[in-house]
């Protein structure tokens, strides 16, 4: 009889560790499929947060002639107002130096008529003004940008743009700071240039690329040593209106994009007139 209780008891305690097991793997399930769920839903918020930042790259960039356009005009205006002002102040003063004259004259000689000195009207002279504003740098036609990183990049990865997200000059607004993109605005010559700086212990290799095809490369390389390695290169293309040039990671190892106020890891270029 003690046997049989005693077998009951193993039996039970088997029954209740398989149903655990059965449970747990049901609850493992369940919670890798919610893990499931919000990756996609983060998927589908970065997807629709790179098309709202091209969206707005392209309103910014379509907004920027007419701004240039109303910045001219009103330039333009200012200075017909202030050769208008300029002009009336000159006649102004003709008129108070011919009332002087007048009496003057009458004062002298009695015998002369001073409706005769009166009728005649002495033509205004206009004043030629040359320019008082020297042309900007938008009316130059000129075109180039240079930006940094902000921060460290701590997730470099083969393969990954570089968006270089803080803007020093962006004349003809054709680099796009979220993407670290720009966009040939007119055909012609091209001068590029990049750097980047690795920790020590570690390297990185970049290069800047046209379209899908790299035209310069550099290296980072620290492994050998425990400081900071920067490195920068020039590179220079015949470009075509709706290029794009970036430059992106080619291969890294055991390191960050290194960019603080003592180092930046840059890039920048401007097309040759």
């Amino acid at each position: 009889m003690a046997f049989n209780v005693e077998f009951l008891l193993i039996l039970c305690m088997m029954t209740f560790a398989q149903s655990k097991s059965i449970e747990d793997e049901e609850n493992n399930a369940f919670l890798l499929k919610i893990i499931e769920k919000h990756e996609r839903m983060i998927a589908r918020l970065e997807e629709k947060i790179d098309k709202q930042d091209r969206r707005i790259f392209e309103l910014e960039k379509n907004c920027a002639p007419h701004s240039l356009k109303l910045s001219k005009t009103f330039r333009e205006d200012s200075k017909s107002s202030s050769q208008s002002a300029i002009l009336i102040n000159e006649s102004g003063k003709e008129g108070s130096l011919k009332n002087s004259f007048l009496r003057s004259v009458s004062q002298r000689n009695k015998s002369k008529s001073i409706k005769t000195l009166e009728g005649k009207k002495e033509r205004p002279r206009r004043l030629l003004l040359g320019s008082t504003t020297a042309p900007s740098v938008e009316d130059s036609g000129a075109v180039g940008f240079y930006a940094y990183l902000g921060a460290h990049d701590s997730t470099p990865a083969a393969n990954k743009m570089i968006k270089f997200d803080s803007i020093k000059v962006n004349v003809g607004n054709a680099y796009n700071p979220f993407s670290g993109v720009f966009t040939i605005p007119e055909a012609g010559v091209y001068v590029f240039s990049w750097t980047i700086e690795c920790d020590g212990g570690g390297s990185i290799f970049t290069q800047i690329v046209k379209n899908n095809e790299f035209f310069g490369s550099i290296a980072s390389d620290s492994t050998q040593e425990s400081e900071y390695r920067m490195s920068t290169g020039v590179a220079l293309t015949l470009a075509n209106k709706g290029d794009i040039v970036f430059v992106r990671v080619n291969y890294v190892h055991g390191s960050r994009i290194h960019s603080s106020n003592e180092a930046r890891s840059s890039f920048s270029g401007w097309k040759l007139n």
